[in-house]
């Protein structure tokens, strides 16, 4: 276990301390708590690799490139704690995991097995009325005016 932090902090530590040190601004710029953070990023991570990646919300890719980057991120944390001699506690890490995930995860599944988010199809859309008065008009016997 040493030899990782030892690894970590020689090979990865500017990035490491720069990570943590954002995401501590990021805390008090925002006045969120760290698990209300997660909450916000994750949403926002999965609606921007939606748009980025060009895919609805229903498809795999944006859902499992949050996982990859939320795994990524609690790497980091790990690392992090091992580098600066903290206990890491498996929990903590998994808490974060299901915060950043469980918003993300509702939308996937509600937008890939419901009709909630489905536009309606031409055919089902509602006819407008015509404006009184156009061309379309239809008088008292039905006829075009």
């Amino acid at each position: 276990m040493q030899r990782l932090a030892t690894l970590g902090n020689r090979t990865h530590g500017f990035a490491m301390e720069w990570f943590q040190a954002a995401k501590i601004d990021v805390v008090e710029l925002t006045g969120l708590t760290k698990d209300a953070l997660h909450v916000h990023i994750g949403v926002i991570a999965f609606l921007a690799l939606c748009l980025l990646l060009r895919r609805r919300a229903w498809d795999w890719p944006p859902l499992l490139a949050v996982l990859l980057l939320t795994l990524v991120g609690e790497l980091v944390d790990m690392l992090t704690r091992i580098a600066r001699g903290n206990p890491m506690v498996l929990f903590d890490h998994v808490h974060d995991l299901v915060n950043t995930m469980v918003l993300p995860t509702l939308i996937f599944v509600v937008a890939r097995y419901t009709n909630l988010f489905s536009r309606p199809s031409r055919d089902e859309a509602q006819p407008v009325a015509p404006a009184a008065g156009s061309d379309t008009d239809v008088g008292e016997t039905g006829d075009l005016a």
